[in-house]
């Protein structure tokens, strides 16, 4: 019987069916997993992964524009732009605890003359080793670049910025005013047409490598900026010297706290010159204190005119057909009007009183009285109509509006207000306010709007300022009437002359305006001065005046309106400003080749 075969074992699985299954489970899972991760990362999140991975190697830098460049009238440039350096350090890279553990000391020792620090403090900002860069300095001069290349310390570097200079310096820097570090305009010309000078900045896409060099593979994506404007200025670089000298002298001469010259194109509302007493370099700025170049004493400066208010005043009334020329009123030296007002200067009488011997006396009583015969409703339509109260519009930031107490808007509004703005008092006017009214005047009886931009280029495109009348505030007769009057006030004052031609002319004054001699031999030049007293704050006035002279000619046709203005001289009276005034149409005239009348030289004034 044949042998049984022995029955082959069974082996039991390695795993068993339930963790088979919970492993594809697993897989499962891991699997939805990683498919919901691509489909958030190449789906979902793909244009923001996609962005992150660009700006590894792909960098948009900022293209920064020119500024624009200021020139003044003749084509000098008075504002433009150069590369200076910017010092920087890498505090981190300034090895103290190494092989030279001195180097802060002797590198701020070598660095203090060159860019004008104390050690100590260059020291304590070489040892921010909590800052990647410190800026040490800026708008470096090449000269003292090169000296600091010449060190060769791996911690420092220089860096080029467009720098704002201005070649210049002083002149007209209360007219052009500043642009700080940061290229943004903040006074003057450069503050109020920032946007203009500015322009846009453009932008530059591309790839780049480790050293952040730009890769050209990929064509780069380039927005070009556009650069400022340029801007071509009305002042006249002459007038504007002829200003500033002539003012220097007068602060130096008369003891004045302060001042400015401003000159206007009597047809076109034009500056030619604007002088101020407040003095800067801008190339310096940050040395001043902040109220001296943002401030321009003949856009910012209020206050009362004085008599130089009362040609305004004869304007508005015979305009209005309140009086005529030949119209008299009674001038004891003293009128009634409230408690202790109204006076003249001198307290003195000079009855028959007519518009003309107004300005020849410069009679308060004469003026209030013609004031009040135009009446609250004329003679405060003549003040709008004339510009006051209101801003001029020029291109220039920081100007005021002048105060005026309108009795239509002022609650405590008195009669007494309106006497006494008759000769300039209780009405508050900025120089270049008062100079365009005054312009009127000269003009024919238009209302300039005045400008200082002549013109101004962009992208190849020049746009020419043209001449703006605002309206005919009075007829040519009323203004030429006007005029004679403060010729032959300005002819006939000793006062105004006494430092002039008094000497050997004194023979030849009439006060009562039949002789007299020209303020300025060849031309008829009509001025009238004024003092005005100061407000002290706290009701009063102080014990100090201003004394101004306005005016204009030759009045045959007339170039310039002139407004001298000499804060707290050592004398009471406003006539000290008028051999300044004198001086300024002399020069003016002599500049502009305005030939002279050899009829309007006296004998008296040809010298021997």
């Amino acid at each position: 019987m044949a042998a049984r075969t022995a029955p082959t074992p069974q082996h039991q699985p390695l795993l068993s069916r339930w963790r088979i299954n919970a492993i594809l489970l697993i897989c499962v899972v891991f699997a939805l997993a990683n498919a919901h991760k691509l489909f958030e990362v190449q789906v979902q999140r793909h244009d923001q992964l996609s962005g992150l991975a660009q700006s590894e190697f792909r960098q948009n830098r900022t293209i920064q524009p020119a500024r624009g460049i200021i020139r003044d009238s003749t084509g000098g440039v008075l504002a433009m732009n150069v590369d200076r350096d910017v010092l920087g350090v890498a505090p981190p890279f300034i090895d103290d605890d190494g092989a030279d553990p001195n180097e802060s000391d002797r590198l701020a020792l070598l660095l203090s003359p060159l860019i004008g620090k104390a050690p100590s403090e260059i020291k304590q900002l070489l040892q921010t080793k909590d800052r990647e860069y410190v800026v040490l300095a800026r708008r470096l001069t090449p000269e003292v670049s090169e000296q600091i290349r010449a060190l060769k310390n791996t911690a420092l570097s220089l860096t080029p910025e467009p720098v704002r200079v201005y070649p210049k310096g002083m002149f007209a820097a209360n007219i052009v005013g500043v642009a700080n570090y940061e290229n943004v305009g903040i006074s003057g010309v450069e503050g109020y047409n920032n946007s203009l000078l500015a322009g846009v900045a453009g932008s530059l896409e591309a790839e780049i490598d480790s050293a952040a060099n730009s890769i050209w593979i990929d064509p780069p994506t380039v927005q070009e900026p556009r650069d400022g404007a340029d801007i071509t200025l009305t002042i006249d670089p002459t007038a504007q010297h002829i200003a500033e000298e002539e003012l220097q002298n007068a602060l130096i001469n008369h003891g004045a706290s302060g001042g400015s010259i401003t000159v206007m194109d009597s047809k076109t509302g034009a500056i030619l010159a604007m002088a101020t007493s407040n003095k800067f370099d801008p190339n310096r700025y940050t040395e001043y204190q902040p109220e001296i170049y943002n401030k321009n004493g003949a856009i910012t400066d209020q206050y009362e005119p004085g008599s130089t208010f009362k040609p305004i005043n004869l304007a508005i009334g015979l305009q209005a057909k309140a009086f005529t020329v030949n119209s008299v009123v009674d001038d004891p030296g003293f009128i009634a009007r409230a408690p202790g007002c109204c006076a003249n200067f001198d307290s003195n009488g000079h009855s028959p009183m007519t518009p003309e011997n107004v300005i020849l006396y410069s009679s308060n009583v004469g003026a209030l009285q013609y004031a009040e015969m135009a009446g609250e409703d004329g003679f405060y339509q003549g003040l709008r109509d004339f510009g006051y109260g209101q801003p001029t519009g020029i291109e220039l930031g920081g100007e005021e509006a002048g105060i005026v107490q309108w009795p239509d808007t002022t609650a405590d509004w008195r009669p007494i207000v309106l006497s006494t703005n008759g000769y300039g008092q209780g009405i508050a006017v900025t120089p270049l306010q008062h100079l365009r009214a005054m312009s009127a005047i000269a003009n024919g009886g238009n209302l300039m709007k005045p400008y200082i931009i002549q013109e101004w280029c962009e992208r190849g495109e020049c746009h020419k300022v043209e001449p703006k009348v605002l309206r005919k505030v009075i007829n040519n007769d009323v203004a030429m009437d006007v005029a004679k009057m403060m010729v032959r006030a300005a002819n006939n004052n000793y006062a105004f002359q006494e430092d002039m031609w008094w000497k050997q002319c004194s023979a030849y004054y009439d006060r009562q305006g039949n002789g007299g001699v020209p303020l300025v031999p060849g031309y008829n030049i009509a001025a009238k001065t004024g003092t005005s007293s100061i407000p002290d704050g706290r009701g009063g006035y102080e014990n100090a005046t201003i004394g101004s002279v306005m005016g204009f000619g030759p009045i045959e046709d007339s170039r310039f309106t002139v407004l001298v203005k000499l804060d707290r001289t050592q004398e009471i009276w406003g006539t000290k400003a008028i051999p300044v005034y004198a001086a300024v149409f002399k020069r003016l005239l002599t500049h502009y080749q305005v030939p002279p009348n050899p009829e309007l030289v006296h004998e008296c004034q040809i010298e021997q």
